[in-house]
């Protein structure tokens, strides 16, 4: 299959002048769609956060994990491979596991690569005057654009809910002791008849705090910053407004009534 590299390039060269419609209106799909194919290929590097990613001795389209950061590169990679007789649909074939990869960016590289092909075909059947064919497979190729798209999204999500959860459980792990401190100092400084009130177990407790803090350089809080912390945890964490309820002094009265 002989095909022109026109679908990778902006301008289209040998069109000619006189132009249907309908050609025209094809012509401009293909430049729009490989505009989106482009902004994906960008996208896909952009999320991987590569900032050079070099070729490895293979060049085929299909050794996914090294496609160029130059996208005519990587458009004459998928054009090379299908002017050694693939097609589209046989590229699309080949490529139903990579869709389920573990690898991420195989699976993530996969639509765009395909969009590409399809995108390429689009070109080739125009030329030939195949136009029904031309706009088939510039429907296949806007399907994988937008697979591809939803892909990224769906792992930057992912990506973003891995470093909340990573940092909920550092501040566990770097806050865990400091809180048991907390709950502990509740209980055994609080007066014969329980805290009047949370401004009063702050004070009450917050000396013996500020000397843990600095006993404990991983915990980034200032002596200053102390007093709102125990309010918020008093207020707010399940663990911490238990440990504060039970020394109050309505709790005190109760103890005393039974």
């Amino acid at each position: 299959m002989n095909v022109s590299n026109k679908c990778a390039e902006k301008e289209h060269q040998g069109l000619g002048t006189a132009k249907s419609g309908s050609e025209l209106s094809l012509i401009d799909a293909i430049k729009a769609l490989n505009m989106d194919i482009r902004i994906a290929f960008d996208n896909y590097h952009n999320h991987l956060g590569a900032k050079k990613v070099g070729t490895r001795r293979k060049t085929k389209a299909n050794d996914h994990v090294v496609a160029n950061e130059n996208f005519k590169d990587f458009s004459k990679m998928v054009l090379d491979e299908m002017n050694t007789g693939m097609s589209a649909e046989e590229l699309e074939s080949e490529a139903f596991f990579h869709f389920a990869s573990r690898d991420n960016k195989t699976r993530l590289f996969t639509p765009i690569r395909l969009s590409m092909a399809f995108c390429i075909e689009s070109f080739s059947a125009f030329k030939y005057g195949r136009e029904e064919k031309a706009w088939a497979h510039l429907e296949n190729a806007k399907k994988y654009v937008e697979t591809a798209k939803g892909s990224l999204e769906m792992d930057a999500a992912k990506l973003q809910e891995r470093a909340k959860l990573g940092g909920h459980a550092k501040a566990a792990s770097q806050y865990g002791p400091f809180k048991d401190e907390v709950k502990k100092l509740l209980e055994s400084k609080r007066p014969a008849s329980g805290w009047g009130n949370i401004t009063e177990a702050i004070n009450g407790i917050s000396k013996d705090l500020e000397k843990n803090l600095f006993d404990n350089p991983d915990i980034k809080l200032k002596s200053e910053e102390l007093p709102n912390l125990l309010r918020r945890w008093i207020n707010s964490d399940a663990e911490i407004k238990a440990a504060y309820s039970a020394t109050t002094a309505d709790t005190a009265k109760n103890e005393e009534s039974l």
